[in-house]
């Protein structure tokens, strides 16, 4: 009888796991990333991005989305963000443009 018990167990945690990985776009999560309190975000589902600069300080702030996918935000830190959708964005990072036109600036994640 345990052995019954021990392979309806596992048969019903192999569907829980298949539901998991199987989700629907409706499980999707929004992926945010951050450079002080500036953010970058990215829909899992939709691929709708944002980019949010939070910091009164002179220095814009972009988002990449893998390979040439930047998003800037448009009005600064005057408030609201930025959005665009780049159905095939993978990747999220927020930098703030501290030395404009060099790319050398601090991202989140260095």
């Amino acid at each position: 009888m345990k052995r019954i018990g021990a392979l309806a167990t596992l048969t019903l945690l192999g569907s829980a796991a298949f539901m998991l990985t199987t989700a629907s776009p409706a499980a999707a999560q929004e992926v945010c990333v951050y450079e002080g309190a500036d953010k970058a975000c990215l829909d899992t589902g939709t691929r709708v991005a944002r980019v949010c600069d939070n910091e009164a300080d002179g220095n814009g702030v972009y988002g990449w989305f893998g390979g040439d996918r930047y998003l800037w935000d448009a009005n600064g830190s005057a408030g609201g963000c930025s959005y665009k959708s780049y159905p095939t964005a993978s990747s999220v990072q927020v930098c703030e443009d501290v030395y404009p036109g060099m790319f050398l600036d601090p991202c989140s994640g260095d």
